[in-house]
């Protein structure tokens, strides 16, 4: 073998350097435009709310996040995500981007990694929406408008809310929600890590 193609063995054989994470800082005022923040294939992604309150949604889904300062949001593969002031004050968002830890086939999807809030507005024909709080979290429904009718996945009860008022998860599970009556129903889903307490089942309780 000549020197050149022992060379050019060894240089394939040699391991390749991670990707370094990169971090954008970056301030948008109340009436700048949507900024887009992308992750690439062979990534995941962070975004913190530094100040400020923030609108964000991914491309290709129908979701609303609304996040406060300190919460986060994590998208565990390739997306892209858009965000923009949600209020009167400036918004200051901190976006990491990392090589992807091989953990086969992770979707990018958004997921908790702190607190979460979703906004989602259902019109009278909309299908059911399905509302999933993930092991180790607990989520509160809360009806903010319109009627709601509840029930969860392999449970046989039906829950009528009124607005204002609010349905416990304090485990992993799935709720359905869907309009009762001719008004759209919007309604506030809240996902965060659920406490310690030796057992908690996933079972729906009242929360008011």
């Amino acid at each position: 073998m000549n020197s050149a193609l022992a060379l050019t063995f060894l240089r394939r054989l040699a391991p390749r350097r991670a990707m370094p994470s990169r971090t954008l800082v970056t301030t948008l005022a109340p009436a700048d435009p949507v900024r887009a923040l992308d992750c690439a294939s062979g990534c995941r992604a962070t975004l913190q709310v530094l100040s400020g309150r923030a609108w964000i949604t991914q491309h290709g889904e129908g979701d609303d996040w609304f996040l406060e300062p300190g919460q986060r949001l994590a998208l565990p593969g390739p997306g892209r995500l858009y965000a923009s002031t949600d209020g009167p004050e400036p918004l200051q968002l901190r976006w990491v981007v990392e090589p992807a830890l091989p953990q086969g086939g992770s979707s990018g999807a958004v997921r908790a990694a702190a607190p979460q809030t979703l906004v989602a507005t259902l019109a009278p024909a909309d299908p059911v929406r399905a509302l999933d709080c993930a092991p180790g979290c607990r989520a509160t429904l809360q009806v903010l408008s319109g009627r709601a009718w509840i029930t969860q996945h392999g449970e046989g009860d039906d829950w009528f809310l009124e607005p204002g008022q609010r349905l416990a998860l304090p485990g992993p599970g799935r709720l359905y929600a869907g309009t009762d009556g001719p008004e759209p129903l919007q309604l506030r889903w809240v996902v965060e890590p659920a406490v310690p307490q030796g057992g908690t089942s996933g079972a729906v309780r009242a929360a008011a």
